[in-house]
């Protein structure tokens, strides 16, 4: 039984892929071991949204459809049984990364030269679900400590495109002006 089952149990449209054989072998390397989540407060709730997309993705008609969430899920050393949702809650969370995936996708297709910032991205594979082209720039921000865990889960670059993360606390306007205000933007 997958952790995202057990969490169901426990309280009752990707236009890209990456193929993890593509990665470079120090980066399969890197993600081939399971990361201790050690996150409090609001850093943790990325947990509920990833929990979330995978049981999604595990139901036969998934509403979102993310292929990632539950790599990267069973990548993460914590006890699930802490991170409980109903059916409902889960197909609610869907619905709304669905909704967001949507805005984004219709943002980036009629403004191609556009850098978009993920702010709060958590956990997070919208990068990888929606189609942005070769003119636009793509940053996920989040919290220091998120973005540690994200390093150690997740693919870090994706090649041909023009992808990086920060980790910062966005409350500190001074990250701000690393983007100069010559593009568009999606945050």
């Amino acid at each position: 039984m997958s952790q995202t089952s057990m969490a169901t149990h426990a309280n009752d449209g990707a236009n890209t892929t990456m193929d993890a054989n593509a990665l470079p072998s120090s980066e399969q390397h890197r993600l081939a071991k399971k990361a201790k989540v050690d996150l409090n407060g609001v850093a943790k709730t990325l947990l509920i949204t990833l929990i979330a997309r995978a049981y999604d993705f595990s139901v036969p008609r998934p509403i979102l459809g993310d292929p990632y969430a539950q790599d990267i899920l069973d990548r993460l050393d914590f006890d699930l049984g802490k991170m409980t949702m109903t059916p409902f809650q889960m197909a609610c969370i869907a619905v709304r990364t669905s909704r967001f995936d949507r805005w984004t996708s219709n943002f980036l297709q009629h403004n191609p030269n556009t850098t978009v910032l993920h702010l709060a991205c958590g956990l997070d594979s919208r990068m990888n679900r929606v189609k942005w082209g070769e003119n636009t720039r793509w940053v996920d921000i989040d919290l220091p400590e998120v973005i540690a865990l994200r390093r150690k889960v997740q693919s870090t670059s994706l090649p041909g495109r023009d992808y990086s993360i920060l980790g910062i606390d966005v409350l500190n306007e001074d990250w701000m002006h690393k983007f100069p205000l010559t593009s568009q933007y999606l945050s």
